[in-house]
């Protein structure tokens, strides 16, 4: 046990080498864990999150010249701090964890790999962190077990102006849709089941930012979005002023959304009070309403592949890799995919390769491209009834 004060093994990732909870304790199958089990928060699949932030904290360093002002008000081992000075070289690092146990082993992981004076560790209340620093970080990585709704306000005050939030939530249910109003209570919009749930979590969320920012006097602006596993994660630039805050809810909305034939058309304050009826235009079955949800672009492109090439040295695992590549040529402002499973039950036909029907998609002249955030699945601001003639 030692100095941890329970028994521990060591792991390296990146360059960290660290000391965490055993993980056979918590193992819950071969490639499964549960860490709320264990006496300190870590999970190694999440190393994937991690090793994407880091790709994206040398993005910044790259842009601006300097590392970053780093902070993180739920860290576990330490391990993100750690990993920004040693791979992203963040000039200093304060991280914190309401656990004893967590802000004792994330110093002790500190020092053992050197970076004692560039890590600051601290134990309170994660919402007493962010209030602590001001407006201090020029990077904040908000990574929760669960919602992270009650600790948005703060962290959002917490980022600097011109500053990134990163936000993890775990809570993929109620953001895809089966716990509509749970949603509305954490992320202030009302959710559905879609054929793109991981895409619609993520505007989801994004909104959720958004309309906290509104509320500080600051515009939010999403700079990478995605999905995977059992979590979704997102980034957003923080800018200043309620100008800022203005054009960012300008981009949000409901979405209109058929069940019977998948149709979706996002819908902004003006044009729902347009509308006369949710009917859908395709099929005529009555629609859906979901949201608010951000409309907007949720991905910039020449982000990912800024990413892609600052994560030499194999930095990033091959699913993130193949995510941050999709993102490099998807069209983000495409409300929502279409997967092929559903587009041939929809037609009772066997199901095309995406690649084909990708291919005399655009050859028609129709915009379609692979979807990022749902697997299997294409974008395309075609409707079902065009999608259709090519299958």
């Amino acid at each position: 046990m030692g100095q941890a004060g329970f028994e521990v093994e060591e792991v390296r990732e990146g360059l960290a080498s660290l000391l965490v909870p055993k993980l056979e304790t918590y193992r819950q199958g071969p490639n499964e864990y549960v860490p709320s089990r264990a006496p300190v928060f870590y999970n190694p699949l999440m190393k994937e999150n991690r090793d994407v932030a880091i790709a994206f904290l040398r993005q910044i360093r790259r842009e601006s010249g300097r590392g970053a002002l780093f902070g993180e008000p739920m860290t576990g081992t330490g391990v993100r701090g750690i990993r920004a000075v040693l791979e992203a070289g963040a000039e200093h690092a304060w991280v914190n964890d309401a656990s004893r146990e967590a802000a004792r082993i994330a110093a002790l992981n500190a020092r053992r790999n050197g970076v004692g004076e560039a890590v600051t560790v601290e134990n309170r209340d994660a919402n007493a962190f962010n209030f602590a620093h001001g407006s201090g970080f020029s990077y904040l990585d908000l990574d929760p077990f669960g919602s992270p709704s009650p600790f948005l306000e703060s962290s959002i005050r917490a980022v600097k102006d011109g500053g990134t939030l990163a936000v993890t939530a775990t809570d993929t249910a109620t953001l895809c849709g089966v716990y509509p109003e749970k949603a509305a209570a954490r992320y202030g919009g009302w959710s559905t089941k879609t054929v793109f749930p991981k895409e619609f979590a993520a505007r989801l969320l994004i909104y959720a930012i958004v309309a906290a920012a509104a509320r500080a006097g600051r515009g939010a602006e999403p700079l990478l979005s995605y999905a995977s596993r059992h979590y979704v994660r997102v980034y957003c630039r923080l800018k200043g002023g309620n100008r800022e805050a203005a054009k960012a809810i300008a981009l949000t909305g409901h979405v209109a959304y058929c069940k019977r034939c998948f149709y979706r058309r996002g819908l902004r304050r003006p044009e729902l009070a347009e509308m006369g009826g949710l009917a859908c235009p395709v099929c005529g079955k009555e629609m859906d309403l979901a949201g608010p949800t951000w409309l907007g672009r949720h991905s910039d492109p020449s982000l990912a592949r800024s990413m892609l090439a600052q994560a030499e040295g194999g930095l990033l695992e091959p699913r993130a890799r193949k995510m941050l590549n999709a993102l490099s040529i998807e069209d983000t402002e495409i409300l929502g995919s279409y997967p092929i499973p559903r587009i041939s039950q929809y037609c009772r036909k066997p199901p095309p390769s995406r690649e084909r029907l990708l291919r005399e998609m655009r050859s028609a002249g129709i915009e379609a491209c692979a979807a990022a955030l749902d697997e299997n699945a294409i974008k395309t601001r075609a409707d079902i009834r065009q999608i259709l003639e090519f299958v």
